[in-house]
């Protein structure tokens, strides 16, 4: 199926005049949600690429994924994910955090009130005391 050339030229046109340039630090905690992780990785990646086919230069959005101490991390479903730092280093004005997965009200108490779920918990109120935008994934809006 062809592409909306309307859509196209409208995508294009506000790309243009928004000039997006936006870095993200992804904050991803032991136990996650490897799904969140991932789709949340595939969309900014997809937008670069719809960008750089329709408007070019350089791509809108940069990330990296942080975890609390900078050590890799396992997902709920035991996947292993390798990240780009430490939460400390977060310089991003945005920020997203994917917190544990918490599939009922017991599980989100015991998350929030885990020293992990504390010290996650720590980081974002000091991010957002430092005027950062803060977002999160799923369950981990909790930890908002």
């Amino acid at each position: 199926m062809p592409a909306d050339r309307g859509c196209l030229d409208r995508f294009r046109v506000a790309s243009a005049k928004l000039g997006l340039n936006i870095d993200l630090d992804l904050l991803v905690c032991e136990g996650f949600f490897a799904s969140g992780v991932a789709v949340t990785l595939d969309v900014l990646a997809t937008a670069n690429a719809v960008h750089a086919q329709t408007v070019g230069g350089p791509e809108p959005f940069r990330w990296r994924v942080l975890s609390t101490e900078g050590e890799s991390v396992t997902s709920s479903s035991g996947l292993r994910l390798a990240v780009d730092g430490a939460w400390g280093d977060a310089r991003a004005g945005h920020r997203m955090a994917f917190g544990v997965g918490m599939a009922d009200v017991e599980a989100i108490e015991r998350a929030v009130e885990s020293p992990r779920g504390r010290r996650v918990i720590q980081c974002l109120s000091e991010a957002h005391a430092d005027g950062v935008t803060l977002m999160a994934s799923c369950s981990s809006t909790f930890l908002l």
